[in-house]
């Protein structure tokens, strides 16, 4: 079985990615050693953070490019996962990848099995995944708008819907700046 993943080519990473930017490269599927995990990649979330991995080439060299990831454990030689559990973790842009020891991951990067019981899987990369949390702290901690108060949200704010909660706490004034750099 083959494993397709996309890495950042030679090219430095300046101003925003090109076509040359990133590579799709193949290789065979890995297999876990004691104490790791292979994962099959399900849901991948863009965030605009991983533009500062790629310019700093933050990460071992032709590893697939970074990314948090909703995937589903295939294989497991890794304590407390079994076959079948979904797990948020950072695969990265790859169709599978190893969690658990020796594989490298930013250090707050802790895989977490996911309850789907509990919600979509797919929130975890979304509305409860670091855009939503961000989305959440600006307008609760933050923000706090009051109902006489008019939010602007830029579309810079992402998946985590903040117009949404701006537009309960803000008696239904809530708008909305789009641009580009």
């Amino acid at each position: 079985m083959k494993n397709r993943y996309w890495t950042l080519s030679e090219q430095p990473v300046t101003g925003w990615p090109q076509e040359n930017t990133f590579v799709l490269k193949q290789e065979a599927v890995p297999v876990p050693a004691s104490g790791q995990a292979l994962t099959r990649t399900i849901y991948v979330s863009l965030d605009p953070y991983q533009l500062y991995y790629q310019r700093e080439r933050t990460g071992p060299a032709v590893a697939p490019c970074h990314a948090r990831t909703v995937s589903q454990v295939i294989e497991s030689r890794m304590s407390g996962f079994a076959p079948g559990d979904f797990v948020f973790n950072t695969n990265g842009w790859t169709e599978y990848a190893l969690m658990g020891e020796g594989v490298w991951r930013p250090d707050y990067m802790v895989p977490r099995k996911l309850d789907p019981s509990l919600g979509r899987i797919s929130q975890s990369v979304g509305v409860l995944g670091m855009l939503g949390l961000t989305a959440y702290a600006g307008m609760e901690l933050m923000a706090s708008p009051r109902p006489s108060e008019t939010v602007v949200v830029s579309a810079a704010s992402g998946g985590g819907r903040p117009d949404r909660r701006a537009t309960r706490q803000a008696a239904g004034r809530a708008g909305h700046r789009y641009c580009w750099p």
